[in-house]
């Protein structure tokens, strides 16, 4: 789906707007590889959403879409953990059930999201979870 000019100049315009924010190259290199880092992250969750939006298309269902993406993303940060860490303590009974909660309600999110790249506009779609960021400042 093509976005219309409004929401390209807005696009373009959010951007010069995170760069004045975030100043990702004032201060040496180890900003600019964060903002280089956010700045892939933007563009592979944006291939991420053109994809979901292609196996909607394709008839595929939510529920295999977002089990296969948490499978992956699971067995990858697993990868990565097996690098980072050096000892992994267990979680206590509270933080066992918070991370469950949390857990439970990304998939439910996950699920709601490829919902709507399924069936609503790409571009609005995405644009609307970043009031995700909003609700957690409010919380």
């Amino acid at each position: 789906e093509r976005p219309r000019p409004v929401l390209t100049a807005a696009l373009f315009a959010s951007f010069a707007g995170m760069l004045f924010v975030l100043k990702p190259f004032a201060a040496g290199a180890a900003p600019a590889a964060g903002g280089l880092a956010a700045l892939l992250a933007g563009f592979t969750a944006g291939c991420a959403y053109y994809n979901i939006r292609r196996l909607g298309a394709l008839q595929e269902g939510g529920i295999r879409t977002v089990f296969y993406f948490t499978l992956i993303s699971t067995l990858l940060s697993a990868l990565g953990l097996l690098f980072t860490y050096s000892s992994i303590t267990p979680y206590s009974p509270e933080k066992l059930f918070w991370a469950l909660v949390v857990g439970l309600t990304a998939t439910f999110g996950q699920l709601a999201l490829t919902r709507g790249l399924h069936y609503g506009r790409t571009v609005v779609s995405s644009a609307l979870m970043y009031y995700s960021i909003v609700f957690f400042r409010i919380i």
